[in-house]
C-alpha cells in the first residue's frame, strides 16, 4: 500500500522503511516481482529479453550486458574477442569491484570489510559494451545476437534521464490558477520550512537525529562543497563525476537542495536538514541545465556499483525518465540486487500512474527500493508527482511511500544565486525557473517543488534508521 507522511505520522513511516533497512541490509533482499524465464537456480533471473524499436530514446553505442551464473563466477575477463559477433566494441565490467570483493570472499572465505556488496550465489556481473560502428539499428541488432549467447542473462540498451523537478507536461495554466503566484505560493506558507512541522519532524528529532558513520551517495547535478550548510558533511570518500570535471561543485543547485534537505548542517545559523551528521559522495549524472546523456542508465548502474564497493550505505537519486519500453531494467535491477544497501528515488513529475507508464529507475521493483512521490502543504498528493496504484498487469505499487515535494526550502548553489541577473519583464532572476516553482530566497537558499525534493526527505529519515541495531528497529 501506498504511504503518506504526513503530521503525527513520521514514526510510523520510520518503522516503514526500518522494516526496509531489515529486510535489506539484515536480512537478504527477496526476489524481484517480474514475469521471466529462469533456471530456479537461487531464483536468480537467467534470461530477459528486452523489447527495442527504432521509435523508441536508447543510446546509439552503449549496451548493458548481465551474465550468467556460469559466467559470474568464472571470474573470466571479457575483452572484444569475446564479442567479435556484434563487431569493433570497447568492453569494461561496471561490477569489477564488486566481483573482486566476491572472488576474494569466495576463494578465502574471509569477508573484507568497508564494503556494501551482498555476497552470495545470486550475485552476477554486468558488462558495458560500447560499440564502435554508432547506430540505433546497430544497437537492436547487437542486442539481438547478444541474447542468444547462453552466458548473457539479458543485454539492453542505456537512454536518457534528467532531474526530476523539470518542466513536467500537465503545468497548469497560471490564469486558471490564480493562487500560483510567487508571491502567494510564499505568503501561504506559515514557515520557510512548513514540511518539518507537517511531518512533526521536531519529535522525530528527540527520538533520533544523529546520522553518524552514514554515508549518503547525491546521484545529481553536483554538490557545492562550500555551502556553509555542507562544507563539512563531505565524506573522505572520492566523488565522481560523468558529466563534467568536479562534482563538488553543482552549475545547476539542484544536487545542493536535495544534500540539504538529506543532511544540512544543524547548529549552524543555517538550514538543519533530517539527517544531522551524515556523509555525503556527490556523484554528478545531469549537467547545468540538469539533464543526463544517452549514457545515464549505465551511469546510474555504475553509482551503484561505486556505492557498493566504498561501503556507501544509502543512494540517493532525485532523478529519472520515461523510457517507452516494457523492459524489467535488468542491468539495474541486477546491480541493486547486488547491493546491500537502499536505493531512495522519485516517482517523477508527470501526474501518471507508474503502474501503467515506463519510468526508470524508480520502477525497478528490487527489495531495496523506495520509491517516492510528493504531498503538498495541505497534505495531499501534489498536483505534478506521479503515484502507484496497482493493476492487473502490475500488482505492486511503482511508488512506496509519498514526502513532502511543494516548496521545499533548502539550500542551494551559491555561485547561481551571487551571479544572478533580474528579468526586467517577470521580475524573476536568472536563478529561478516558474515551471519548477525554483524560487530565490537568499544568496545559497531556494524553494523548490518536484519528487526530487520529497526523495531526501525519505533518505534522511533512512540515513536515522541505520544508527538502529536490528534488535532495536524491532523494539
Amino acid at each position: 500500500m501506498t504511504k503518506i507522511i504526513k503530521r503525527n505520522k513520521f514514526l510510523i513511516v520510520l518503522a516503514l522503511i526500518a522494516a526496509v533497512v531489515i529486510s535489506t541490509i539484515f536480512v537478504g533482499q527477496a526476489s524481484p516481482m517480474f514475469a521471466h524465464a529462469s533456471t530456479g537456480e537461487n531464483q536468480a533471473i537467467e534470461k530477459v529479453y528486452t523489447n527495442l524499436t527504432l521509435e523508441q530514446d536508447f543510446s546509439d553505442e552503449t549496451i548493458l550486458v548481465v551474465l550468467n551464473k556460469t559466467a559470474t563466477f568464472s571470474f573470466k575477463t571479457y575483452t572484444a574477442e569475446d564479442f567479435s559477433e556484434i563487431g569493433n566494441v570497447y568492453v569494461e565490467e561496471i561490477t569489477a569491484g564488486s566481483s573482486q570483493i566476491v572472488r576474494q570472499q569466495r576463494e578465502t572465505n574471509v569477508s573484507r570489510q568497508g564494503h556494501s556488496v551482498k555476497v552470495s550465489d545470486d550475485y552476477r556481473r554486468i558488462l558495458k559494451l560500447t560499440l564502435q560502428d554508432k547506430g540505433k539499428e546497430n544497437i537492436i541488432d547487437a542486442v539481438r545476437k547478444l541474447e542468444r549467447r547462453d552466458d548473457v542473462v539479458s543485454a539492453e540498451p542505456s537512454f536518457a534521464g534528467s532531474a526530476t523537478a523539470t518542466t513536467p507536461t500537465e503545468y497548469p495554466n497560471l490564469t486558471a490558477h490564480p493562487d500560483l503566484t510567487k508571491n502567494n505560493r510564499l505568503t501561504n506558507l506559515h514557515t520557510q520550512r512548513w514540511w518539518i512541522d507537517q511531518i512533526d519532524l521536531p519529535n522525530a528529532w528527540d527520538y533520533e537525529h544523529n546520522a553518524t558513520g552514514v554515508t549518503v551517495a547525491v546521484v545529481d547535478t553536483g554538490i557545492d562543497s562550500t555551502h556553509p550548510d555542507l562544507e563539512h558533511r563531505i565524506s573522505a570518500i572520492p566523488s565522481v563525476d560523468y558529466i563534467g570535471t568536479d562534482a563538488l561543485a553543482d552549475p545547476n543547485g539542484h544536487g545542493t537542495h536535495v544534500a540539504s534537505t538529506i543532511g544540512g548542517e544543524a547548529n549552524n545559523g543555517g538550514m538543519a536538514g533530517v539527517a544531522w551528521n551524515v556523509r555525503f559522495v556527490s556523484i554528478r549524472v545531469f549537467n547545468a541545465a540538469g539533464s543526463g546523456t544517452a549514457n545515464y542508465a549505465a551511469q546510474i548502474t555504475e553509482s551503484v556499483e561505486y556505492a557498493a564497493t566504498n561501503g556507501i550505505q544509502i543512494v540517493s537519486h532525485s532523478g529519472g525518465g520515461n523510457t517507452g519500453t516494457t523492459n524489467t531494467f535488468n542491468a539495474l535491477l541486477t546491480q541493486l540486487q547486488n547491493y546491500n544497501g537502499l536505493f531512495i528515488c522519485a516517482a517523477g513529475n508527470n501526474n501518471v500512474n507508474n503502474n501503467n507508464n515506463s519510468w526508470f529507475p524508480g520502477n525497478v521493483r528490487a527489495a531495496n527500493v523506495i520509491t517516492v512521490g510528493a504531498t503538498d502543504t495541505d497534505d495531499t498528493r501534489s498536483w505534478f508527482s506521479s503515484w502507484g496504484t496497482p493493476t492487473v498487469a502490475n500488482p505492486d505499487s511503482r511508488v512506496d511511500v509519498f514526502a513532502p515535494g511543494s516548496m521545499i526550502f533548502a539550500g542551494y548553489s551559491q555561485d547561481r544565486c551571487t551571479n544572478a541577473t533580474v528579468n526586467p519583464t517577470t521580475g524573476l532572476r536568472s536563478c529561478e525557473s516558474w515551471v519548477n516553482e525554483n524560487f530565490h530566497h537568499e544568496d545559497g537558499y531556494h524553494f523548490l517543488s518536484g519528487t526530487s525534493m520529497a526523495t531526501p526527505i525519505v533518505s534522511g529519515t533512512a540515513a536515522c534508521c541505520f544508527r538502529f541495531t536490528e534488535a532495536e528497529i524491532m523494539v
